[in-house]
């Protein structure tokens, strides 16, 4: 419990802190007219698990009998997830195939001249019409891709501290937000655990994805990220979506840097403070900050990489994107089963001073490493 109570400070110092010092741009950016800042926004309460009601219809999102009014909170209980043996199966083949277009995709990419030099023409030929369909094939957003995490609910344990009965009010409807998540993990399978979760809970709040621009061009993997809503990272594009699109942003802050720090049992994560950007954009928006922090997220898998090694440098400087070998379960991409809590912090406006806001994120820095000191 203290872990999670330190959630919200944690996700809120490395946000701020990222967003503060991305702030030093030698041009000074416009800064809107002050709007109301979301009060009381995303009503948190105790963790709760997460209710896979796509797939399991017989009960509502909190876990209540269909057909309740799932307001009650002296009724409420959080039932835990049962899943038939069909939707196991079906949560474990999803997991695999969408680790495994970030192993798949890069390679079949590479093989396709590495086959005709050696001399395998056929083979070339197969892999290079894979590659070509990859391309073909729209990379838009499919909207029953959001149902998918649903179905890792229960391999998980995922809780949320969604209050239950919640609502979005009109206020809260009527602000943009970016949604900061960390830590990024491996492989952000928390990203997929998101889109469920938003599309359940928050639907209003759903909108458009960041990923490393790499990404756009990797067979299969662009496809993925596409289905469900991600696009490159780069500054144009998110001010596209946030401005005219209109819509919210997701986005893993800790980026690259992040993946190399992640290990098992580890809450570590990486604080960006020379990367430029996040705070411009939310100043030229008028967005408010939305920590989010993921208990579980290093815990999914393990890797050959390390934080200073050669494969992040040369990740960091010649793909812009994590270059690493991964294992999970068995030493196969199939995760751990370890338990994940989603937890999301009040959000931030970003009219704050810059300096009062950097103030605060050195003091929950310092809370956060305390609480984390006392409770291991």
């Amino acid at each position: 419990p203290a872990r999670c109570a330190a959630a919200p400070a944690a996700a809120a110092a490395a946000t701020i802190i990222v967003a503060m010092m991305a702030g030093r741009e030698k041009k000074s950016v416009a800064t809107p007219e002050p709007k109301p800042a979301a009060t009381a926004a995303f009503k948190r309460g105790p963790l709760r698990r997460g209710q896979p009601s796509f797939w399991l219809p017989a009960t509502d999102r909190w876990g209540q009998p269909a057909g309740t009014s799932g307001k009650d909170a002296d009724a409420a209980v959080d039932p835990p997830v049962v899943m038939p043996l069909r939707l196991r199966v079906l949560a474990y083949v999803t997991m695999l195939v969408f680790n495994l277009a970030f192993i798949v995709g890069p390679l079949a990419g590479a093989a396709v001249p590495l086959l005709a030099l050696l001399g395998y023409g056929k083979w070339a030929a197969v892999c290079g019409g894979a590659v070509v369909l990859s391309f073909l094939m729209p990379a838009t957003e499919w909207k029953i891709t959001r149902k998918v995490g649903q179905l890792w609910y229960q391999y998980f344990d995922f809780r949320h501290n969604v209050a239950f009965g919640a609502e979005m009010g009109q206020e809260e409807l009527d602000s943009k937000y970016i949604i900061a998540m960390h830590p990024h993990g491996i492989i952000p399978m928390q990203a997929v655990l998101w889109t469920s979760f938003c599309d359940q809970y928050m639907h209003d709040l759903y909108g458009f994805g960041a990923a490393a621009s790499i990404t756009q061009y990797i067979p299969f993997l662009r496809n993925i990220l596409g289905w469900l809503s991600a696009g490159p990272a780069d500054f144009k594009t998110i001010l596209h979506g946030l401005t005219k699109r209109d819509k919210n942003l997701f986005i893993l802050p800790g980026g690259v840097a992040e993946i190399f720090v992640a290990a098992p049992g580890s809450d570590q994560i990486t604080l960006r403070v020379k990367k430029k950007g996040l705070l411009a954009l939310a100043f030229k928006t008028g967005s408010h900050l939305v920590p989010t922090f993921v208990f579980g997220g290093n815990d999914l898998l393990s890797q050959l990489a390390t934080a200073g090694g050669v494969l992040e440098m040369v990740s960091r400087k010649v793909f812009r994107g994590g270059l690493t070998l991964f294992w999970g379960r068995w030493g196969t991409p199939m995760p751990y089963q370890c338990k994940i809590s989603m937890v999301l912090a009040d959000p931030i406006p970003v009219e704050k001073k810059v300096r009062a806001a950097l103030t605060m994120a050195m003091a929950l820095t310092l809370s956060l490493t305390q609480t984390r000191t006392q409770t291991r």
